[in-house]
């Protein structure tokens, strides 16, 4: 398993280090120190196959995650990147209604004003 960590994750892979300090591979040393964590798993959330983001956890101690923690984390994750993107169509909609609804009121102004011929 590979061991670099934003690499795999944003490729779609699911990344977990039991213990970060003696992976000789991982290399987000800074973030090991300043968040005093032992072992790490990444789970990338994805939108129809592009990873949107990550979920991580940590923990102080050197205690791998099991199978079905693994599994319930990224069920947990597809959940999220489910409801970004409805955020996301949400949000579109709003934008699109508040268009039309310019379009509407300037020509029903522009139908209700007497003419000048």
């Amino acid at each position: 398993m590979a061991r670099e960590w934003g690499g795999p994750c944003f490729e779609g892979k699911v990344v977990h280090i039991p213990d970060v300090r003696a992976d000789p591979d991982y290399t987000f040393v800074v973030a090991q120190r300043l968040g005093d964590f032992r072992t790490v798993l990444g789970v990338p959330m994805l939108r129809e196959g592009t990873p949107i983001g990550v979920m991580a956890l940590t923990r102080r101690e050197v205690r791998p995650f099991t199978d079905k923690q693994i599994e319930l984390v990224s069920t947990f994750a597809d959940q999220a990147a489910i409801a970004i993107e409805n955020v996301r169509l949400f949000e579109s909609v709003e934008a699109r209604t508040r268009q039309l609804a310019a379009s509407l009121e300037r020509f029903t102004d522009r139908a209700g004003s007497p003419r000048s011929d």
